[in-house]
């Protein structure tokens, strides 16, 4: 499999907040020599100064709540000449949500609220701890076929949670109706790598 590709003597350290995620990381890989599965908390890393040549944090940095923090700690497990490889979404999809929603109720506020890690602003924070950042953009979209698989979603988000069932009564109307206008309901999505240099 893909673990074959890594260099001979190569440790592959796995880690999560959540310790679900790291029993099942563990349940997968614990018979590969060399992969290692721990709790850690990116704000408060569990590694010596210059521990490692690269880290990688997918779709995850826009949940830290101390973001500076936790990119100060990845430069430091960093070995000089070290790259930090962090994937993230842009806010195309955002965008379209949020107004989605304010065309269909314009009280409505969701999704209005700027992502703290993206592809608009993850380029600029990455400056602010590393030497070099490159950037590089996947253009993607969403192409939903079955309308109540995105009001589950919706309703199921942080953004949405504050607002009543009733403001969102006929919601399901008015996704289906451009479902069925325009053959699916085509949400742009935008996804890229950023590459920083310690």
């Amino acid at each position: 499999g893909r673990l074959g590709r890594l260099p001979a003597g190569c440790a592959l350290v796995l880690t999560d907040l959540s310790i679900g995620m790291v029993d099942a990381a563990w349940r997968k890989f614990h018979a590969h020599p060399g992969v290692i599965a721990l709790r850690a908390d990116i704000q408060e890393l569990p590694f010596p100064s210059g521990s490692f040549d690269a880290a990688i944090a997918n779709h995850m940095l826009y949940h830290v709540p101390d973001l500076d923090a936790a990119l100060a700690e990845v430069r430091r497990v960093l070995k000089p000449g070290g790259r930090f490889y962090a994937a993230t979404n842009g806010d195309g999809m955002r965008r379209y949500l949020h107004g989605s929603l304010r065309a269909f109720n314009p009280a409505l506020g969701a999704f209005d609220a700027v992502s703290p890690f993206s592809m608009e602003n993850g380029r600029e924070l990455l400056l602010r701890h590393f030497s070099a950042v490159e950037q590089f953009d996947f253009d993607d979209s969403l192409r939903v076929t079955q309308t109540q698989d995105l009001i589950d979603w919706i309703e199921s988000t942080v953004a949405i949670s504050a607002i009543g069932d009733g403001d969102l009564e006929g919601l399901f109307e008015y996704f289906e109706a451009i479902r069925l206008r325009d053959g699916a309901i085509h949400i742009p999505k935008e996804v890229g790598l950023f590459v920083a240099a310690k």
